[in-house]
C-alpha cells in the first residue's frame, strides 16, 4: 500500500473551523515514498494522532481504495489512548492501494459526553435536550428516509418539555447514539497530506 497526496479536505470551505489534527500516521515508509507491502487476504493495522484544540471529542477514519478505484472505502478507527486510534484495513485483493486518515470533531459524542455528566451531577438540562434534538435532526438530513424517519421521532422526543425524564433517557440510549454516528457531520473534517 502506498500514500499519495491528497487536498486537505474542509480546508478551503472551513473558514477556520477545521481545528482537528491528523499526524504520525503509520504505517509510512520514507515520508509515504515508499509502498508499505503484505500478502493478499491480510490486514494492515493503520495508526495516527487524532486530536483537536479543548474538549471537543473527535473521531476518525481510513480512507482507502486499490488505485484503479475511484471511490474511497472507509473504516471507522477506534481510540487506543493518548490521542492515538487504530483500525485494519483489510488487503482482499492483489493490488495497489492508496490510503489515507480523516478526522473531525465529533458534535454528537461531545454532546453526548457532556449531558452523562450534566444528568449525573443533577443539572437541569433541557436547554441542552433542545440541543441535541437540533444535532439529531442535523443527523437526519444526511440519512436514507426510514433512517431519517427515526431521527426525527428522537429528536422531539428530545425537545418534549413535558416529560424531562424521557428526553434524558432518550439522551443517554445506546441506539440513538449509534445511528447518530452512522450519519456524521464530515463538513469540516481533515485529512492527512497525503
Amino acid at each position: 500500500m502506498a500514500s499519495q497526496l491528497l487536498p486537505p479536505l474542509g480546508m478551503a470551505q472551513s473558514n477556520g473551523r477545521a481545528r482537528v489534527v491528523v499526524e504520525r500516521v503509520r504505517p509510512e515508509i520514507d515520508n509515504g515514498r515508499f509502498p508499505v507491502k503484505c500478502i493478499a487476504g491480510d490486514a494492515v493495522t493503520v495508526e495516527a494522532d487524532i486530536f483537536t484544540d479543548g474538549q471537543d471529542l473527535v473521531t476518525g477514519e481510513i480512507l482507502y481504495r486499490l488505485v484503479q478505484e475511484e471511490t474511497w472505502r472507509r473504516v471507522t478507527m477506534k481510540s487506543i489512548g493518548n490521542d492515538r486510534w487504530r483500525a485494519d484495513i483489510p488487503a482482499s485483493e492483489v493490488g495497489r492501494y492508496l490510503y489515507t486518515v480523516e478526522g473531525w470533531i465529533d458534535r454528537f459524542g461531545t454532546w453526548r459526553h457532556t449531558m452523562i455528566k450534566r444528568i449525573g451531577s443533577g443539572q437541569d438540562v433541557r436547554t441542552d435536550c433542545l440541543i441535541g434534538a437540533n444535532l439529531v435532526e442535523d443527523a437526519a438530513s444526511r440519512a436514507g428516509d426510514e433512517d431519517a424517519g427515526k431521527l426525527r421521532g428522537w429528536a422531539r422526543k428530545l425537545r418534549n418539555e413535558n416529560d424531562l425524564e424521557q428526553s434524558k433517557r432518550e439522551a443517554l440510549g445506546a441506539e440513538l447514539a449509534a445511528l447518530v454516528q452512522c450519519y456524521p457531520d464530515r463538513r469540516f473534517a481533515v485529512r492527512y497530506e497525503k
